[in-house]
Protein backbone atom coordinates (compact mmCIF):
# COMPACT_ATOMS: atom_id res chain seq x y z
CA UNK A 1 0.00 0.00 0.00
CA UNK A 2 1.72 3.17 -1.01
CA UNK A 3 0.83 6.57 -0.48
CA UNK A 4 3.51 9.01 -1.05
CA UNK A 5 1.33 11.94 -3.04
CA UNK A 6 -0.94 11.88 0.17
CA UNK A 7 2.04 14.44 1.90
CA UNK A 8 2.03 16.85 -1.50
CA UNK A 9 -1.91 16.52 -1.19
CA UNK A 10 -2.51 17.89 2.64
CA UNK A 11 0.47 20.88 1.75
CA UNK A 12 -1.77 21.76 -1.31
CA UNK A 13 -5.36 21.94 0.42
CA UNK A 14 -4.36 24.50 2.97
CA UNK A 15 -3.87 26.61 0.00
CA UNK A 16 -7.43 25.80 -1.36
CA UNK A 17 -8.52 26.41 2.17
CA UNK A 18 -7.21 29.80 2.22
CA UNK A 19 -7.76 30.82 -1.40
CA UNK A 20 -11.32 29.64 -1.55
CA UNK A 21 -13.24 27.91 0.90
CA UNK A 22 -16.60 26.94 -0.67
CA UNK A 23 -17.63 24.64 -3.79
CA UNK A 24 -15.78 24.08 -7.23
CA UNK A 25 -12.32 25.45 -5.26
CA UNK A 26 -10.89 23.72 -8.17
CA UNK A 27 -12.41 25.43 -11.01
CA UNK A 28 -12.36 28.59 -9.56
CA UNK A 29 -8.74 28.57 -9.40
CA UNK A 30 -8.44 27.96 -12.89
CA UNK A 31 -10.82 30.37 -13.34
CA UNK A 32 -9.48 32.78 -11.46
CA UNK A 33 -6.13 32.22 -12.40
CA UNK A 34 -7.11 33.07 -16.14
CA UNK A 35 -9.20 36.29 -14.89
CA UNK A 36 -5.86 37.19 -13.21
CA UNK A 37 -3.89 36.52 -16.75
CA UNK A 38 -6.52 39.22 -18.45
CA UNK A 39 -5.51 41.75 -16.01
CA UNK A 40 -2.23 41.04 -16.47
CA UNK A 41 -2.67 41.59 -19.89
CA UNK A 42 -3.47 45.55 -19.51
CA UNK A 43 -0.47 47.45 -20.34
CA UNK A 44 -1.21 50.15 -17.88
CA UNK A 45 -0.97 48.31 -14.77
CA UNK A 46 1.30 49.37 -11.91
CA UNK A 47 4.57 47.14 -11.68
CA UNK A 48 3.80 46.65 -7.74
CA UNK A 49 0.63 44.97 -8.77
CA UNK A 50 1.51 43.18 -11.53
CA UNK A 51 3.74 41.82 -8.40
CA UNK A 52 0.57 41.07 -6.67
CA UNK A 53 -0.79 39.09 -9.79
CA UNK A 54 1.85 36.84 -10.55
CA UNK A 55 2.37 35.70 -7.05
CA UNK A 56 -1.34 35.12 -6.99
CA UNK A 57 -1.17 33.02 -9.96
CA UNK A 58 1.91 31.19 -8.45
CA UNK A 59 -0.13 30.27 -5.14
CA UNK A 60 -4.03 29.19 -7.12
CA UNK A 61 -2.75 27.63 -10.07
CA UNK A 62 -2.98 23.95 -10.57
CA UNK A 63 -0.52 23.52 -13.03
CA UNK A 64 3.20 23.33 -11.12
CA UNK A 65 4.52 24.01 -14.70
CA UNK A 66 2.36 27.46 -14.36
CA UNK A 67 3.09 28.42 -11.14
CA UNK A 68 6.89 27.94 -11.63
CA UNK A 69 6.77 29.65 -14.33
CA UNK A 70 4.91 32.92 -12.49
CA UNK A 71 7.08 32.54 -9.64
CA UNK A 72 10.16 33.16 -10.83
CA UNK A 73 8.56 36.37 -12.98
CA UNK A 74 7.44 37.58 -9.49
CA UNK A 75 10.14 37.16 -7.70
CA UNK A 76 12.32 39.09 -9.85
CA UNK A 77 10.59 42.14 -9.55
CA UNK A 78 10.10 41.08 -5.48
CA UNK A 79 13.55 41.72 -5.49
CA UNK A 80 14.13 44.62 -7.56
CA UNK A 81 11.28 46.19 -5.18
CA UNK A 82 13.01 44.83 -1.91
CA UNK A 83 9.35 43.33 -1.28
CA UNK A 84 10.61 40.90 1.27
CA UNK A 85 7.00 39.54 2.28
CA UNK A 86 6.54 38.45 -1.84
CA UNK A 87 10.46 37.39 -1.84
CA UNK A 88 9.65 34.94 0.64
CA UNK A 89 6.49 33.77 -0.67
CA UNK A 90 7.36 33.44 -4.31
CA UNK A 91 10.69 31.12 -2.81
CA UNK A 92 8.00 29.13 -1.04
CA UNK A 93 5.91 28.77 -3.59
CA UNK A 94 8.55 27.74 -6.50
CA UNK A 95 9.77 24.82 -3.78
CA UNK A 96 6.29 23.85 -4.16
CA UNK A 97 5.97 24.07 -7.78
CA UNK A 98 9.22 21.66 -8.12
CA UNK A 99 8.08 19.09 -5.19
CA UNK A 100 4.95 19.00 -7.37
CA UNK A 101 6.63 18.07 -10.65
CA UNK A 102 8.99 15.50 -8.70
CA UNK A 103 12.36 17.95 -8.28
CA UNK A 104 12.50 17.26 -4.43
CA UNK A 105 16.01 18.57 -4.00
CA UNK A 106 15.26 21.84 -6.10
CA UNK A 107 11.82 22.21 -3.74
CA UNK A 108 14.17 21.64 -0.33
CA UNK A 109 16.94 24.70 -1.65
CA UNK A 110 13.78 27.15 -2.26
CA UNK A 111 11.47 26.14 0.50
CA UNK A 112 14.84 26.66 2.85
CA UNK A 113 15.49 29.87 1.66
CA UNK A 114 12.12 31.00 2.11
CA UNK A 115 12.22 29.91 6.05
CA UNK A 116 15.61 31.48 5.91
CA UNK A 117 14.58 34.52 5.07
CA UNK A 118 11.24 34.33 7.36
CA UNK A 119 13.08 33.45 9.84
CA UNK A 120 15.51 36.98 9.72
CA UNK A 121 12.24 39.13 9.00
CA UNK A 122 10.51 38.09 12.04
CA UNK A 123 7.57 36.61 9.86
CA UNK A 124 6.54 32.92 11.46
CA UNK A 125 3.47 32.85 10.06
CA UNK A 126 5.71 32.40 6.53
CA UNK A 127 8.26 29.85 8.61
CA UNK A 128 5.53 27.54 9.75
CA UNK A 129 4.37 27.39 6.58
CA UNK A 130 7.90 26.89 4.94
CA UNK A 131 8.72 24.32 7.83
CA UNK A 132 5.22 22.75 6.57
CA UNK A 133 6.26 22.18 3.07
CA UNK A 134 9.81 20.92 4.30
CA UNK A 135 8.23 18.71 5.98
CA UNK A 136 6.20 17.28 3.20
CA UNK A 137 8.95 17.41 0.69
CA UNK A 138 11.13 15.02 3.58
CA UNK A 139 8.41 12.69 3.69
CA UNK A 140 7.87 12.63 0.21
CA UNK A 141 11.61 11.83 -0.56
CA UNK A 142 10.46 8.79 2.39
CA UNK A 143 12.56 10.87 4.76
CA UNK A 144 10.02 10.70 8.06
CA UNK A 145 12.18 11.36 10.43
CA UNK A 146 13.38 14.75 8.72
CA UNK A 147 9.71 15.05 8.00
CA UNK A 148 8.77 14.79 11.47
CA UNK A 149 11.06 17.21 13.00
CA UNK A 150 9.85 19.74 10.68
CA UNK A 151 6.20 19.15 11.23
CA UNK A 152 6.95 19.41 14.59
CA UNK A 153 8.61 23.02 14.11
CA UNK A 154 5.99 24.03 12.42
CA UNK A 155 2.88 22.69 14.32
CA UNK A 156 4.54 24.27 17.84
CA UNK A 157 4.51 27.97 15.93
CA UNK A 158 0.98 27.17 14.38
CA UNK A 159 -0.68 26.41 17.88
CA UNK A 160 0.89 30.29 19.26
CA UNK A 161 -0.67 32.21 16.21
CA UNK A 162 -4.33 32.45 15.07
CA UNK A 163 -4.74 29.97 12.04
CA UNK A 164 -6.34 27.25 12.74
CA UNK A 165 -6.51 26.09 8.91
CA UNK A 166 -2.87 25.83 8.70
CA UNK A 167 -2.75 24.19 11.83
CA UNK A 168 -5.30 21.90 11.05
CA UNK A 169 -3.33 20.77 7.25
CA UNK A 170 0.15 20.08 9.65
CA UNK A 171 -1.87 17.84 11.88
CA UNK A 172 -3.10 16.02 9.00
CA UNK A 173 0.64 15.77 7.94
CA UNK A 174 1.87 14.97 11.19
CA UNK A 175 -1.01 12.09 10.89
CA UNK A 176 0.14 10.66 7.74
CA UNK A 177 3.92 10.57 9.22
CA UNK A 178 2.61 8.78 12.56
CA UNK A 179 0.31 6.16 9.78
CA UNK A 180 3.80 5.98 8.06
CA UNK A 181 5.62 5.04 11.29
CA UNK A 182 2.85 1.94 11.96
CA UNK A 183 1.51 4.61 14.84
CA UNK A 184 -1.80 4.04 13.68
CA UNK A 185 -3.88 5.55 16.61
CA UNK A 186 -1.98 8.12 17.03
CA UNK A 187 -2.39 9.08 13.27
CA UNK A 188 -6.20 8.99 14.10
CA UNK A 189 -6.10 11.02 16.91
CA UNK A 190 -4.19 13.67 14.87
CA UNK A 191 -6.16 13.40 11.73
CA UNK A 192 -9.16 13.93 14.76
CA UNK A 193 -7.78 17.43 15.47
CA UNK A 194 -7.64 18.39 12.24
CA UNK A 195 -11.18 17.52 11.26
CA UNK A 196 -12.53 19.29 14.60
CA UNK A 197 -10.75 22.87 12.99
CA UNK A 198 -11.97 22.23 9.35
CA UNK A 199 -14.86 21.90 10.13
CA UNK A 200 -14.78 25.40 12.79
CA UNK A 201 -13.98 26.91 9.48
CA UNK A 202 -15.72 25.56 7.33
CA UNK A 203 -13.16 24.10 5.43
CA UNK A 204 -14.81 20.87 3.47
CA UNK A 205 -12.01 19.96 1.57
CA UNK A 206 -9.97 19.64 4.91
CA UNK A 207 -12.74 17.61 6.01
CA UNK A 208 -12.43 15.34 2.33
CA UNK A 209 -8.74 14.78 2.96
CA UNK A 210 -8.90 13.73 6.61
CA UNK A 211 -11.81 11.11 5.67
CA UNK A 212 -9.14 10.07 2.74
CA UNK A 213 -6.09 9.54 4.99
CA UNK A 214 -8.46 8.00 7.84
CA UNK A 215 -9.33 5.48 5.53
CA UNK A 216 -5.55 4.16 4.46
CA UNK A 217 -5.63 3.59 8.39
CA UNK A 218 -8.68 1.07 8.38
CA UNK A 219 -7.30 -0.51 5.40
CA UNK A 220 -4.08 -0.96 7.30
CA UNK A 221 -6.04 -2.33 10.38
CA UNK A 222 -7.85 -5.07 7.96
CA UNK A 223 -11.02 -3.04 7.83
CA UNK A 224 -11.15 -3.04 4.08
CA UNK A 225 -14.71 -2.37 3.63
CA UNK A 226 -14.53 1.06 5.98
CA UNK A 227 -11.64 1.80 3.92
CA UNK A 228 -13.73 1.45 0.66
CA UNK A 229 -16.38 3.28 1.97
CA UNK A 230 -14.48 6.12 3.12
CA UNK A 231 -12.16 6.55 0.06
CA UNK A 232 -15.35 6.21 -2.46
CA UNK A 233 -16.82 9.47 0.35
CA UNK A 234 -13.71 11.22 -0.08
CA UNK A 235 -14.06 11.30 -3.81
CA UNK A 236 -17.30 11.91 -3.89
CA UNK A 237 -16.59 15.37 -1.78
CA UNK A 238 -13.53 16.24 -3.68
CA UNK A 239 -15.48 16.22 -7.10
CA UNK A 240 -18.34 18.34 -5.84
CA UNK A 241 -15.58 20.52 -4.83
CA UNK A 242 -13.48 19.51 -8.40
CA UNK A 243 -10.50 19.15 -6.91
CA UNK A 244 -8.69 16.66 -9.33
CA UNK A 245 -5.89 16.67 -7.50
CA UNK A 246 -6.85 14.75 -4.61
CA UNK A 247 -9.09 12.29 -6.81
CA UNK A 248 -6.16 11.61 -8.95
CA UNK A 249 -4.33 10.42 -5.64
CA UNK A 250 -7.75 8.59 -4.04
CA UNK A 251 -8.28 6.67 -7.52
CA UNK A 252 -5.38 5.46 -7.28
CA UNK A 253 -5.46 4.18 -3.50
CA UNK A 254 -8.92 2.61 -4.61
CA UNK A 255 -6.88 0.80 -7.15
CA UNK A 256 -4.38 -0.58 -4.53
CA UNK A 257 -7.24 -1.39 -2.13
CA UNK A 258 -9.27 -2.92 -4.74
CA UNK A 259 -5.77 -4.67 -6.20
CA UNK A 260 -5.37 -6.34 -2.50
CA UNK A 261 -8.71 -7.60 -1.95
CA UNK A 262 -8.90 -9.77 -5.67
CA UNK A 263 -11.12 -7.31 -7.18
CA UNK A 264 -9.14 -6.49 -10.52
CA UNK A 265 -11.82 -4.50 -12.66
CA UNK A 266 -12.46 -2.10 -10.28
CA UNK A 267 -8.95 -2.09 -9.22
CA UNK A 268 -7.86 -1.30 -13.44
CA UNK A 269 -10.99 1.16 -13.42
CA UNK A 270 -10.13 3.79 -10.81
CA UNK A 271 -6.23 3.00 -11.21
CA UNK A 272 -6.79 4.57 -15.23
CA UNK A 273 -9.17 7.36 -13.50
CA UNK A 274 -6.40 8.48 -11.22
CA UNK A 275 -3.76 8.61 -14.01
CA UNK A 276 -5.87 10.27 -16.49
CA UNK A 277 -5.82 13.03 -13.93
CA UNK A 278 -2.38 12.90 -13.06
CA UNK A 279 -1.31 13.13 -16.31
CA UNK A 280 -3.68 15.91 -17.15
CA UNK A 281 -2.44 17.88 -14.23
CA UNK A 282 1.80 16.56 -14.59
CA UNK A 283 1.86 15.12 -11.59
CA UNK A 284 5.01 12.58 -11.95
CA UNK A 285 4.87 10.75 -8.69
CA UNK A 286 1.09 9.79 -8.91
CA UNK A 287 1.47 8.86 -13.23
CA UNK A 288 4.73 6.66 -11.68
CA UNK A 289 2.42 4.76 -9.39
CA UNK A 290 -0.29 4.39 -11.27
CA UNK A 291 1.74 2.94 -14.26
CA UNK A 292 3.64 0.41 -11.90
CA UNK A 293 -0.19 -1.00 -10.55
CA UNK A 294 -1.32 -0.85 -13.80
CA UNK A 295 1.73 -3.04 -15.37
CA UNK A 296 1.21 -5.88 -12.92
CA UNK A 297 -2.95 -5.86 -13.01
CA UNK A 298 -2.64 -6.03 -16.86
CA UNK A 299 0.16 -8.76 -16.16
CA UNK A 300 -2.53 -10.67 -13.96
CA UNK A 301 -4.82 -10.72 -16.55
CA UNK A 302 -2.08 -11.46 -19.35
CA UNK A 303 -2.80 -8.52 -21.23
CA UNK A 304 1.34 -8.37 -21.21
CA UNK A 305 1.04 -5.91 -24.21
CA UNK A 306 -0.25 -3.06 -21.92
CA UNK A 307 1.27 -4.84 -19.25
CA UNK A 308 4.40 -3.51 -20.88
CA UNK A 309 3.61 -0.23 -21.99
CA UNK A 310 2.58 0.93 -18.44
CA UNK A 311 6.02 -0.69 -17.01
CA UNK A 312 8.08 1.99 -19.54
CA UNK A 313 5.85 4.65 -18.55
CA UNK A 314 6.79 3.85 -14.29
CA UNK A 315 10.41 3.61 -15.43
CA UNK A 316 10.60 6.60 -17.02
CA UNK A 317 8.21 8.31 -14.55
CA UNK A 318 10.77 7.00 -12.14
CA UNK A 319 13.87 7.86 -13.58
CA UNK A 320 12.64 11.61 -13.91
CA UNK A 321 11.85 11.54 -10.29
CA UNK A 322 14.65 12.23 -7.34
CA UNK A 323 14.32 9.36 -4.75
CA UNK A 324 15.81 8.45 -1.92
CA UNK A 325 19.53 8.13 -3.18
CA UNK A 326 19.05 12.11 -2.76
CA UNK A 327 18.38 11.89 1.01
CA UNK A 328 22.10 12.36 1.94
CA UNK A 329 22.00 15.82 -0.51
CA UNK A 330 18.63 16.42 1.39
CA UNK A 331 19.39 16.06 4.79
CA UNK A 332 22.46 17.76 4.37
CA UNK A 333 20.57 20.79 3.05
CA UNK A 334 18.94 20.82 6.83
CA UNK A 335 22.10 20.96 8.31
CA UNK A 336 23.28 23.44 6.38
CA UNK A 337 20.21 25.78 7.24
CA UNK A 338 20.38 24.86 10.51
CA UNK A 339 24.33 25.86 10.80
CA UNK A 340 23.46 28.98 8.89
CA UNK A 341 20.86 29.79 11.74
CA UNK A 342 23.17 29.22 14.52
CA UNK A 343 26.09 31.22 13.06
CA UNK A 344 23.70 34.17 12.40
CA UNK A 345 22.78 33.17 16.39
CA UNK A 346 26.23 33.21 17.22
CA UNK A 347 26.94 36.48 15.02
CA UNK A 348 24.58 38.68 17.13
CA UNK A 349 25.82 36.98 20.49
CA UNK A 350 29.36 37.92 19.06
CA UNK A 351 28.53 41.33 18.40
CA UNK A 352 26.53 41.24 22.13
CA UNK A 353 29.35 40.55 23.85
CA UNK A 354 31.39 43.24 22.10
CA UNK A 355 29.26 45.92 22.52
CA UNK A 356 29.22 44.53 26.42
CA UNK A 357 32.42 45.31 25.79
CA UNK A 358 32.79 48.46 24.54
CA UNK A 359 30.09 49.80 27.23
CA UNK A 360 31.93 48.33 29.94
CA UNK A 361 34.85 50.04 28.71
CA UNK A 362 33.15 53.24 28.52
CA UNK A 363 31.76 52.95 32.01
CA UNK A 364 35.59 52.23 33.19
CA UNK A 365 36.50 55.20 31.29
CA UNK A 366 33.46 57.80 33.01
CA UNK A 367 34.44 56.49 36.56
CA UNK A 368 38.50 57.46 36.03
CA UNK A 369 37.54 60.00 34.44
CA UNK A 370 35.07 60.85 37.57
CA UNK A 371 37.84 59.95 40.21
CA UNK A 372 40.30 62.22 38.61
CA UNK A 373 37.86 65.39 38.42
CA UNK A 374 37.04 64.49 41.84
CA UNK A 375 40.72 64.60 42.98
CA UNK A 376 41.31 67.90 41.24
CA UNK A 377 38.33 69.83 42.67
CA UNK A 378 39.60 68.03 45.91
CA UNK A 379 42.70 69.32 45.86
CA UNK A 380 41.78 72.44 44.90
CA UNK A 381 39.66 72.73 47.76
CA UNK A 382 42.36 72.36 49.65
CA UNK A 383 44.55 74.61 48.53
CA UNK A 384 41.97 77.41 49.34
Amino acid sequence: MKNSTCYTLVAYIVLLVVFCNNQGVYAQNREKTDSIKAILANNNITEHNKLELLSAIAIITPSPEEALEYAKKALAIAKEENNVALIIDNYHAIGVAHRMRGDLKRSLENLFVSASLANEHKYPQKVAEAYAEIATTYANNNDLTNGAIYEQKAIGILRTLNDTLQLASSLLNAGYTNYSLGKLDDAVTLYNEAETFFKKRNAPIGSAYVIGNRALVYWKKGNYKAAETDLLKSIAMLETLEDDYGIADYQNQLGNLYTETGQLEKAVTHTLNGISLAKQLGLKEQIRDASLLLSKLYSKKNNYTKALEYHDLYVRYKDSIENATNTKKMADLRTAYEVSLKDKEIIVLEKEKLLNKVYIAIALFLLALAVVVLLYFRQRWKNT
